[in-house]
């Protein structure tokens, strides 16, 4: 085991978006876009043990 890794993420869901914009010749339309996953992944490891606290 590696005590000085920390290793993380996560998926988040995103469902469906609109917005109403207007076109040139004044009327309004509605712009979707669809779902889709947002995904983060993190990785820290600790070189040292200087300012962690150890002693």
């Amino acid at each position: 085991m590696l005590p000085d890794l920390t290793i993380g993420g996560g998926i988040n869901w995103q469902n469906r978006v609109f917005e109403d914009v207007s076109a040139p010749d004044g009327s309004t339309q509605r712009v979707y876009q669809g779902s889709y996953p947002l995904a983060n992944l993190f990785a820290r490891y600790q070189v040292t043990k200087q300012g962690c606290g150890a002693s």
